[in-house]
This record gives structure tokens, C-alpha cells and sequence, in this order.
């Protein structure tokens, strides 16, 4: 990882005057010939190579921008697909395989991955850049239906600094309706604060909105839908 952030495309990037900057970090784990279609993660291991590079990257933000005021988030790709790996047709039909050893896999993932930053916070005490750590999901809403999801089922085992919320689920887009796309947002940032455990210190977790959008080719929205949702979700 660290290795990518010092790739000059990467490190133009962050020379530019963002106060904020949000990373996707995949797994780590090498392609595995024998590992079936889709599986994001070896649910057997316990991720200390994780740990170690997250810790490294961080390390390396916090020393490189340790006079600038920035923050960099580290998370994950939406993580409801992740969990659900190639059995999202069976979860829609209530068919959960593996699901504690998913659900642990990830569990201990996320651990890892929150420990080398946290790892990292200790020994640059003085940095004014920061790095934090989020859990992104993405299904949200289906914790109402009883599926499992990230935010029932994962994020009640960890303690992360931050929630990433990829929020098309809240967005209610069938309705076109401002009062709908506000309500969903809501309503999916209670249900995140529900599941959450209690931040060390007291507080609620802070949730950041992770991706949002509506697709322009597929969506078939006027311009006053489309000002409706957004608007409800701002």
C-alpha cells in the first residue's frame, strides 16, 4: 500500500489542496486459483498482513503530511456485496451460507484493519494529518427484512472511527419524492446508529455518506425528479 500512495499519480494527487481525501482499500490477499468466483476474502485467516500494511500506509500519511491539516479516511468497497461474495441471489432468498464464518471473517477484518491505524495514531502523536478508518455497507435497508447485513450483523462486533453508508437503498428513487429520498436517508442513518456499538469515551459512531448517486442512463428521472431526491437527501 504504502508502495502505491508513493506512485507519482497518487502523491499529485494528494499534493492538492483537499482538506479530506477518502481511499478505497481492497483486501490484500493474492489471487487464489483455487478460491471460487467472487470470494473477497480468506474467511479462514487472521489478517495480520492487513494489519501490517494498514498500519504502514497510515504511518507513512501521518510522517509525509505530519505539518498539514488533512484528513485521509481508509475503507472499504461497498461491503454488503463483499459479504454476500457470489451468493447474492441466495441471500435475496433467504439462503445464508456460512454466514457466522462470514460474518466472524469480517469481524476480524475490520478489527485489523482499525487496529493498524489505530497502531499507527500512537506513534505519530504529533502529525496534524489524520487518518481514520471506516466500515462502508451498502444494504442498509435490508436489516428491516431480517437479511443479514453489515450494519446488524458485523458492525455490533467492532468499534470503528467512522461508518461509510453507500446510500442508494435510502435514496427511495421508485418515488420521486423529496419527502421519501430525506425520510430513507434518516431512517438508514438510525438504523447504523442502532447496530453501533458505544464509541470509546460515549458518543455515536460518526456516520460519512460514501457514494450516492442516481444513474442517468438507467434511471429514467426529469429533472424535477432528480432535483426531488437529491434535494430530500442534502
Amino acid at each position: 500500500l504504502v508502495e502505491m500512495a508513493r506512485h507519482p499519480y497518487y502523491d499529485k494527487a494528494f499534493a492538492l489542496p483537499f482538506e479530506t481525501i477518502v481511499l478505497e482499500v481492497y483486501p490484500l490477499d493474492p489471487p487464489d486459483p483455487d478460491r471460487p468466483e467472487g470470494k473477497y476474502l480468506d474467511l479462514s485467516s487472521d489478517f495480520r498482513e492487513d494489519e501490517e500494511q494498514v498500519r504502514e500506509l497510515a504511518d507513512y500519511l501521518m510522517k509525509k503530511f505530519k505539518d498539514r491539516q488533512v484528513t485521509f479516511i481508509l475503507q472499504n468497497w461497498e461491503g454488503d456485496w463483499m459479504l454476500r461474495d457470489n451468493a447474492r441471489k441466495e441471500w435475496l432468498k433467504g439462503d445464508y451460507p456460512d454466514l457466522e464464518k462470514r460474518v466472524a471473517g469480517f469481524a476480524r477484518w475490520f478489527q485489523a484493519r482499525q487496529n493498524g491505524v489505530d497502531r499507527a495514531r500512537q506513534d505519530n502523536p504529533d502529525s496534524k494529518c489524520r487518518v481514520l478508518h471506516a466500515v462502508e455497507a451498502n444494504r442498509v435497508m435490508d436489516s428491516w427484512h431480517d437479511i443479514p447485513t453489515i450494519t446488524s450483523h458485523v458492525l455490533p462486533r467492532i468499534n470503528p472511527d467512522m461508518f461509510s453508508w453507500s446510500c442508494y437503498d435510502g435514496l427511495a428513487r421508485g418515488k420521486k419524492s423529496f419527502e421519501a429520498s430525506a425520510v430513507g436517508i434518516y431512517r438508514g442513518w438510525e438504523t447504523i446508529q442502532h447496530y453501533a456499538r458505544q464509541r470509546p469515551g460515549g458518543g455515536e459512531i460518526p456516520v460519512i455518506i460514501g457514494e450516492v448517486g442516481l444513474p442517468e442512463q438507467q434511471a429514467k428521472l426529469d429533472a424535477e425528479d432528480v432535483a426531488a431526491i437529491y434535494g430530500g437527501a442534502l
